[in-house]
């Protein structure tokens, strides 16, 4: 096998991954977004004030933070720890130091998120808990049913 036959087959094995990787991960988008109306619910069920927008607002400003943080800590990481140069971006320490962020520092973010997400208190049981007395209040509160006012 020449040089471009296995170039040209590694390729497609990363194309192949990278498809099964996007399949996988897909899913989890909703989901978080659904934990997001959890905790706008889980608001409301706490003070009897509906702070959807406050919630939504504030998620929204924390994923943009998120975003410019986490790319400054990047270079931050790059800079600090490995020396790194834009104008050597292919140097052997950049080299390590993008190996380092995108294997070590990716797991360790992973195992945080999943500590937080196993500390999380909204469970299946409380959340229908939650719905079923907040769809109570509702039609106590407005004296029609809960039919009517969604409509």
């Amino acid at each position: 096998m020449t040089l471009e036959e296995k170039a040209a087959q590694m390729m497609w094995g990363m194309v192949g991954f990278t498809a099964l990787t996007a399949i996988a991960y897909a899913p989890t988008i909703p989901l978080i977004w659904a934990i997001y109306a959890d905790v706008a619910d889980y608001s409301e069920w706490k003070t009897g004030h509906r702070f959807t927008g406050m919630v939504f607002a504030t998620l929204g400003f924390g994923l943009k933070a998120g975003l410019a943080l986490g790319s400054a800590s990047f270079l931050w990481i790059m800079a600090g720890l490995f020396n790194y140069d834009t104008k050597l971006p292919d140097a052997a320490q950049a080299v390590q130091g993008y190996r380092v962020c995108s294997g070590i520092v990716v797991a360790i973010l992973f195992g945080v998120c999943t500590v937080l997400l196993i500390a999380y208190q909204l469970n299946k049981k409380l959340t229908i808990q939650m719905a079923d007395e907040l769809a109570f209040r509702r039609s106590a509160g407005s004296g029609t049913s809960s039919t009517a006012t969604a409509l």
